[in-house]
């Protein structure tokens, strides 16, 4: 486990070198691909299952940090935002209908799972999920 720490803070120095050299907006999606790493790393080393669902959440990391490369500005674009720019861009329409949208499925999602949650009580083992385990999943990592 030695080894798993030295590797992490070197990792991590690396990580703040790499500011130096292109847009966080990048390096952020960037760092999403160490999930898929590890996922790979511990199929390889520790002989771990990797399901299909597994399989298609790596290959949804790669292609949103491809999009995010491909499509995301560049570090010397001097597109600085201060202060009074980003106050006008939140409360720009744009913005508002965002988040009064996002708010809307926040609730909608909040009022799902607490039906899944009432009617998976109501079984004979409160331990399992037996309605709407995926449901749930997503609705849970959704409100985080």
């Amino acid at each position: 486990w030695w080894l798993g720490i030295v590797v992490y803070t070197i990792g991590g120095a690396l990580d703040s070198t790499a500011l130096n050299f292109a847009a966080q907006s990048i390096l952020s999606p960037i760092s999403a691909l160490k999930l898929g790493v590890i996922a790979l790393l511990s199929y390889c080393i520790l002989k771990e299952k990797i399901g299909i669902k597994d399989i298609i959440a790596i290959l949804i990391i790669i292609i949103g940090v491809v999009v995010v490369v491909i499509f995301g500005p560049s570090s010397d674009s001097g597109s600085d935002i201060d202060i009074v720019q980003l106050g006008e861009l939140f409360q720009g329409i744009p913005y508002i209908i965002l988040v009064s949208i996002l708010a809307v499925i926040s609730i909608i999602i909040y009022i799902v799972i607490k039906v899944l949650e009432k009617k998976n009580f109501e079984t004979e083992s409160n331990t399992d999920i037996k309605i709407g385990g995926n449901v749930l999943l997503f609705s849970y990592v959704w409100l985080g």
